[in-house]
């Protein structure tokens, strides 16, 4: 019960933190023009860049929120491609695993 009452706080706060960001970076970033996230968008860029840029030519100052926020997507990125790789690490070893104790056209469906 308190596994299940665990995930559903982890689930409700990335919910909320997805919200705020999206309502962030549209307040914070133009829509239209040389610097917005249509022109990001074009150029097949995420939506950080755009809002990166804004800080430096606009917000000098603020510099270590634009660090802040490549670092975050550095570690976003590692830990999801990490997470996937573990996820096909696990499934190759299980059909291995299979294929060693059973023959394989079992293994694999038709």
């Amino acid at each position: 019960r308190r596994m299940a009452a665990a995930v559903v706080a982890a689930l409700c706060t990335v919910a909320l933190c997805t919200v705020l960001w999206s309502y962030f970076m549209l307040e914070s970033v133009p829509q239209a023009g040389r610097i917005s996230l249509a022109h990001a968008h074009r150029r097949g860029l995420i939506s950080t860049v755009p809002l990166i840029e804004i800080i430096h030519e606009q917000h000098g100052a603020l510099a270590w929120v634009a660090l802040v926020i490549e670092l975050f997507v550095v570690i976003s990125v590692s830990v999801s491609f990490l997470t996937m790789g573990f996820a096909m690490v696990h499934v190759l070893d299980g059909l291995a695993l299979a294929w060693r104790l059973a023959d394989a056209p079992r293994c694999i469906p038709p």
